[in-house]
């Protein structure tokens, strides 16, 4: 395993998201001595798995360029030997602070977007983000930035605007799109519909880039992508570029610390640790959590399925945020709905 990072440098933010899963949301900046012990900490886990190249960190928040000394933290961590992804809202961000951020070392944003037009992006996001995004990607693009356009799937206010944005990023320039699934945590956890017709959005994103014939990346984070490419290999050879397997719960690498310390896995809101007071190693290793999602088997639907080995059943984060087991059916799935 070549474990993932993933570093919430700040609770606070400039929106308040209806869908976000932190939890710490306004929980003060984490000072960049602290950065640097957790980046130590980092390397000892990846230096324990054998890696000795360059490690890939995730920035994100909260809002990161809340932080002042946002510069600074991606100075540290290219030194620790990371090649660096910043996650934001973009709607802060000039083209004198997206050229800062170049030169302190990074070269690849996401930025979240969530809707295709203004009034479903601002239906989620709030007044005014969709304009402020709009700026703040052409401030990277000014500045030579590899751009991709995050999308989450919410039932009831986004999902039939999901294939558009492929459109939308041809118009913005930017490299590519990822899709991922609403998850039941944080923000999202009180009132919004988590539940839909994933799948159906999914396959008409892809049917949407071949009739458009889009040539860029599409990228999605979720298991269900796993088995697209079985179910519908005459449409996906088509496509041009379709990552359909960045989850892989088997091997548990998505290492995620929260600005307090909170160890966790992925999107799961279960604390695992925390990395001022337990060893992250032995955290990784031995946590019941983490051990339970490695050794999930296949049952029901499951077992017959040819995307078993990289799908492992569905999002665990999905099923836990239901308050359901971690093995527990994923009902986004078409084949796993009967199963119970």
């Amino acid at each position: 395993m070549k474990p993932r990072f993933h570093l919430n440098v700040t609770g606070v933010c400039n929106l308040a998201c209806s869908h976000c899963y932190q939890d710490r949301l306004g929980a003060r900046p984490m000072p960049l001595e602290d950065v640097e012990r957790v980046l130590t900490t980092f390397d000892r886990l990846r230096r324990h798995h054998g890696d000795r190249g360059e490690g890939f960190l995730t920035l994100g928040g909260g809002e990161p360029t809340t932080r002042p000394d946002l510069a600074d933290v991606i100075k540290l961590a290219r030194r620790h030997n990371f090649t660096l992804r910043l996650v934001t809202n973009a709607t802060r961000i000039d083209l004198p602070q997206a050229w800062t951020l170049r030169q302190a070392g990074l070269k690849m944003v996401q930025v979240s977007l969530d809707g295709a037009t203004r009034q479903t992006h601002e239906a989620i996001r709030g007044p005014k983000s969709w304009e402020r995004a709009l700026a703040g990607i052409s401030a990277l693009r000014k500045a030579r930035m590899l751009i991709v356009l995050s999308a989450v799937m919410i039932p009831g206010r986004n999902l039939d605007e999901i294939p558009r944005l492929l459109d939308l990023s041809r118009e913005l320039g930017v490299a590519g799109i990822k899709v991922q699934r609403v998850i039941a945590r944080g923000q999202a956890a009180g009132g919004l519909e988590t539940q839909g017709d994933f799948h159906r959005v999914l396959v008409a994103l892809l049917e949407h880039a071949v009739a458009i014939r889009y040539k860029r990346p599409i990228m999605l984070f979720d298991p269900l992508a796993h088995n697209l490419p079985n179910l519908y290999p005459r449409l996906t050879r088509r496509l041009w570029f379709l990552s359909t397997d960045m989850c892989h719960c088997d091997r548990t690498e998505l290492v995620e610390v929260d600005v307090d310390g909170s160890i966790r896995y992925c999107r799961i809101g279960q604390k695992l640790g925390n990395v001022w007071q337990d060893d992250l190693i032995e955290v990784w290793e031995k946590h019941p959590l983490l051990q339970e999602i490695r050794a999930h088997r296949p049952h029901g639907a499951c077992a017959s399925c040819a995307a078993w080995s990289g799908c492992r059943g569905g999002c665990p984060a999905a099923t836990y945020g239901r308050g359901e087991a971690t093995g527990a059916p994923d009902l986004a799935c078409p084949a796993a709905r009967g199963v119970r």
